[in-house]
């Protein structure tokens, strides 16, 4: 098992297609459930809105404003993703956290929360939004002490609070 950090220098990157696939697969996993539930355009196919959303995350990558760590098995599977942006000096935002449906459940998003406390040490306090009807992401985040953060904050991430909250989680060990 690795974890790596990845710098994007081109749309082009064959690496990208393969981050897309795992990110839409990840979340259509879980969505598919509870699409009734999801404030989107209902005229749409959910993998098509999965693939818009992540445009956005994309041209973060390519504009170099977040940070993209990826886990590897042994074969060089692609595992899962940790997508993060420093806030300030002491604050850290995971921007996506996604782990390819086969390897859900079996400690891998845990793996990332390690290697976040290796990389940027224990002083730093995270901040994570998600969805509000995505209760695996909720209670993964609630195992951490997660804390509720003001809905003013998710609107300063860019966020419509009545479809996401926020958490703080200052301990991801």
């Amino acid at each position: 098992m690795s974890i790596q950090e990845h710098t994007f220098t081109a749309n082009q990157d064959l690496l990208l297609s393969e981050i897309r696939r795992l990110f839409v697969d990840s979340f259509y996993d879980y969505y598919q459930l509870i699409e009734s539930e999801l404030n989107r355009p209902q005229d749409e196919r959910l993998t098509s809105w999965l693939d818009k959303v992540f445009d956005h995350v994309q041209n973060d990558l390519l504009t170099n404003q977040s940070r993209i760590f990826l886990m590897r098995d042994e074969s060089l599977t692609l595992i899962g993703l940790l997508i993060v942006k420093q806030v300030s000096k002491h604050v850290i935002y995971i921007a996506q956290l996604a782990i390819h449906p086969l390897f859900k459940r079996q400690g891998y998003g845990s793996l990332f929360m390690s290697h976040l406390r290796a990389t940027f040490g224990p002083t730093v306090t995270y901040e994570v939004l998600t969805r509000r009807v995505n209760k695996p992401a909720v209670d993964f985040y609630a195992r951490y002490g997660a804390q509720v953060i003001d809905d003013k904050q998710i609107v300063v991430y860019g966020y419509d609070p009545q479809d996401f909250i926020g958490f703080r989680l200052t301990h991801v060990d």
